[in-house]
């Protein structure tokens, strides 16, 4: 009987090979699966504007403009502050 017990706990927590560390295994290779998952996502999403800067004229100087705050020649910026009211 104490020899059932030794081998179940031995199952258990011995390392590198029980249930315990299959457990932890298991759920770091899931964890990485979803890290990978959005990864790829993200990887896919900058390729897409990485295309759109490369080849689409009127993106690229949206995004000049809005990010960059570039203006074409002879172009001038006014910042009008909001009236307040009286």
């Amino acid at each position: 009987m104490t020899v059932f017990f030794l081998g179940f706990f031995f199952l258990l927590f011995a390392p590198q090979c029980s249930l315990y560390s299959y457990y932890k295994i298991e759920k770091k290779s899931n964890r990485l699966a979803e890290e990978n998952k959005r990864l790829r996502l993200e990887k896919a999403a900058l390729e897409k504007e990485i295309d759109q800067l490369l080849h689409d004229k009127n993106y690229l100087e949206k995004v000049a403009r809005e990010k960059y705050g570039l203006l074409k020649k002879n172009e001038e910026v006014y910042y009008l502050e909001p009236q307040t009211k009286k």
